[in-house]
């Protein structure tokens, strides 16, 4: 017969699941799928870098134009919202700068 009440059980039986979950669902799984993800989608699971004369300049995933030649949109693609990472220092740059980007649901055609 055990000695311990009832109440005390339960709760060492609980904290016994919360322990072997943890385990599993928080260092266990994690390391599987970045196992899974470096081996089966390398260049993707390390965020698709692009690299100009040997140095990384970006990611290939960002700043996409979605448009053909006289930059109609192009149906078959999703087309991404504005941007508002455009340096106004620079004449050559159209928005694709991620040094800019930040948390805002602001566009180019925002008006202030």
């Amino acid at each position: 017969m055990n000695r311990l009440p009832v109440i005390v059980r339960q709760h060492l039986a609980a904290f016994r699941t919360l322990l072997v979950f943890t385990v599993l669902c928080g260092l266990i799984y994690p390391f599987v799928m970045v196992g899974v993800s470096q081996v089966a989608f390398h260049k993707q699971a390390n965020g698709s870098l692009a690299s100009y004369n040997g140095r990384v300049v970006g990611s290939s995933l960002l700043c996409q134009e979605f448009t053909d030649a006289k930059g109609n949109p192009l149906p078959q693609y999703f087309q991404p919202r504005p941007s508002n990472a455009v340096d106004a220092t620079s004449k050559t740059d159209y928005g694709c700068n991620p040094l800019f980007s930040a948390a805002s649901n602001l566009g180019p055609t925002t008006r202030p």
